[in-house]
């Protein structure tokens, strides 16, 4: 199988309330616990041999797992429900970032209903571009409108 080449969700798709609800279902119904979630995870991103894009088709800059999920009770508190429905609204939308793009690695028929665009390109389209600053917590582009 060719090499897949994956895109990370966009900011509106992981503040849209109802693709939010629908990963947070998916995820709460996955047979981890909160201590196998961040290793699912990192092993998930490391061990994925195709390539991982932004959106805007800039290399996706591979994270400290450990580091932006921090403590596993994290999870505790995002399964939290009220009738139904998630308790709270995750603050730091990487970690929400790592749960989506573990289902597009690993279960992208889970992932493509919590979804606004595609999640994935054929391996016939390459990147557009890499950057040169491939440190963690580094937004880059700073600005898309400059680039031409």
């Amino acid at each position: 199988m060719p090499d897949r080449t994956i895109f990370t969700a966009t900011k509106e798709e992981l503040t849209n309330e109802p693709l939010a609800r629908r990963r947070w279902l998916a995820a709460r119904n996955e047979p981890l616990s909160r201590r196998e979630w961040p290793d699912a995870i990192a092993r998930s991103i490391f061990g994925f041999e195709g390539t991982i894009l932004c959106p805007n088709k800039w290399v996706w800059p591979l994270p400290e797992v450990d580091k932006i999920l921090g403590d596993p009770r994290w999870f505790s508190y995002y399964f939290e429900e009220t009738d139904g429905h998630p308790r709270r609204t995750p603050r730091l939308l990487e970690r929400v970032r790592l749960i989506d793009l573990y289902y597009r690695i690993e279960k992208p028929a889970i992932a493509r209903h919590f979804a606004l665009g595609p999640i994935e390109t054929s391996p016939m389209s390459p990147p557009d571009r890499t950057p040169s600053d491939r440190s963690v917590g580094t937004l880059w582009p700073p600005d898309l409108n400059s680039r031409k």
